[in-house]
């Protein structure tokens, strides 16, 4: 039995080391992209990685070949800070985001990957979230600065200011980020071709950065979570006018998303659900409040209800991504369906 331990390590560092030679065997060329490879295998071979333990591996590799080849420049830097976020190594991913930050500060990407983690971080101490949440705060300032028509990442600050329970910050984040005219989502520095297999290489794409997008259309959702809240305060207040407008805001933010770029259906859905809840809410004080209001909204209701259904009927008949040979064709497609359910709003 005491021996039965070395031998097995031996066992699990032979096949990390196969796994890196087999993953460099395809992009021994560009380490970039070889890291990329190895951190989208879970997407490219679903059957070999089914379950969280073994997507941590497909994490270390990559993790492990971008270490190996010791990049400098930002990008570089920028794709291991990726990993190690989401293989849960929030230290290790800031000191790289930093380190790409001193090589390019312009990129709003970058700014917006730190604050998100530097969010993740405040979040594991909640008796100093009030004060630590102004860090992350300020990091996706700093990416709206540089991006003045996207309201996105002013709207994850609030989110994040609701979350610390500071809605005196979250409040006039939400109001300078309505004044936008864009809701924009990153994109990763992923190659669209990792593999021979376009199909492939696209739903692997689609894959990582769904994931990404997932996130910031998530937390703008619970800004909004955190908007109707203060508004349903306001309303037991009997202050129903600034109910009303708290309400009218979450709207707006609903209009925004389902308008992203790139155009997607996740985010159409997630817009129209804000915009039904917040007409809900509007009907409900109005009644009471300013009746002649509620027709106009029951329309605009009736409206954003009758959205929501199409898009669940457009969506079922979807590809699924390995039979679009391409990500133009898949961004093509996802945008067909989204112009297709505005068109009726």
């Amino acid at each position: 039995m005491a021996n039965m331990r070395p031998n097995a390590n031996r066992v699990i560092f032979i096949s990390l080391l196969l796994l890196v030679i087999s993953t460099c065997a395809f992009g021994a060329e560009n380490p970039l992209r070889a890291g990329w490879l190895a951190f989208a295998r879970p997407a490219l071979e679903p059957a070999k990685y089914p379950s969280s333990f073994a997507q941590h591996d497909a994490r270390e590799q990559a993790i492990a070949l971008l270490l190996a080849a010791d990049g400098k420049d930002a990008v570089a830097k920028e794709s291991l800070g990726y990993f190690y976020l989401r293989d849960y190594q929030y230290y290790k991913a800031k000191e790289q985001f930093e380190a790409a930050l001193k090589r390019n500060s312009k990129d709003p990407l970058l700014h917006y990957l730190l604050a998100q983690t530097n969010a993740i971080l405040t979040a594991t101490e909640p008796e100093k979230m009030s004060e630590e949440c102004k860090q992350p705060i300020e990091g996706f300032k700093k990416a709206a600065e540089r991006e003045p028509d996207n309201a996105m990442p002013l709207l994850q600050a609030a989110s994040v200011a609701f979350d610390s329970g500071r809605t005196d910050l979250a409040l006039p984040l939400v109001t300078e980020a309505l004044k936008r005219s864009a809701y924009h989502l990153y994109k990763l520095p992923m190659p669209e071709d990792l593999t021979d297999d376009a199909g492939q290489s696209a739903a692997a794409w689609w894959w990582v950065q769904s994931e990404l997008w997932g996130e910031g259309i998530s937390r703008t959702a619970n800004c909004a979570h955190g908007l109707r809240q203060r508004g349903d305060q306001l309303k037991l207040n009997e202050n129903l006018s600034g109910a009303d407008e708290l309400y009218q805001q979450v709207s707006q933010m609903g209009m925004l998303i389902s308008r992203s770029e790139p155009a997607l259906t996740t985010a159409l859905a997630v817009g129209l659900e804000l915009q039904r809840q917040a007409l809900e809410n509007r009907i409900a004080l109005n009644t009471r409040f300013n009746p002649a209001e509620v027709p106009a909204l029951r329309d605009n209701l009736a409206k954003v209800q009758a959205a929501q259904s199409k898009l669940a009927a457009l969506k079922a008949k979807l590809k699924i991504p390995q039979e679009l040979n391409s990500v133009p064709a898949r961004m093509s497609e996802q945008k067909s369906v989204v112009e297709a359910v505005l068109a009726g709003l």
